[in-house]
């Protein structure tokens, strides 16, 4: 991706605006300095958060088939959904956080009912939604956490739980 790789990266991959919490992360990049905040996606809000937050990098979104490659390049992955959007907080769901509890990085997520149906402490770190001093403790915390392997093993188990092959599983043992 070109990235410099000399500090960490805290990566954000999705549409850039503010009910999927990118104005949170962007602005936590500014509390952050000792990681590289990244933000990929396109986006309404794209345009006036790189002008507000130069401190974050902004890429292009890319085709769905390069998010393996894209996220290998994270040392932790974040998933900001706000919580003053109802479907980000409350009915969404959460294809992207299946995908990044798969990947084997570490995950920080925003403490939303949405997120919390399928996680809890044990897999990922939560920070106060729509707040970007949390988010960034949180990031820094996912980072230097002595038992983040533990806690990333037990994100790829929750992963398989919901794998498209498991669900098949489930529905066809109930008919």
């Amino acid at each position: 991706l070109g990235l410099d790789s000399s500090s960490p990266i805290a990566l954000y991959v999705g549409r850039i605006d503010t009910a999927k919490g990118a104005d949170t992360f962007a602005r936590a990049s500014t509390i952050s300095k000792d990681c590289t905040y990244v933000a990929i996606g396109e986006g309404p809000e794209k345009e006036t958060l790189m002008k507000h937050y130069p401190d974050t990098v902004f890429l292009a979104g890319t085709p769905y088939r390069e998010l393996p490659h894209i996220l290998s390049a994270a040392d932790v992955l974040v998933i900001p959904n706000s919580s003053r959007d109802a479907d980000m907080s409350k009915y969404t769901s959460p294809l992207k956080l299946f995908v990044s509890l798969a990947s084997g990085i570490p995950l920080v997520v925003s403490d939303v009912p949405a997120l919390r149906e399928v996680v809890d402490e044990s897999a990922v770190w939560f920070f106060t939604p729509d707040d970007p001093q949390s988010l960034a403790d949180a990031v820094a915390r996912a980072l230097s956490d002595p038992e983040k392997d533990k806690k990333v093993a037990h994100a790829r188990k929750v992963a398989k739980r919901y794998s498209w092959s498991e669900r098949g599983r489930i529905v066809v043992s109930s008919l």
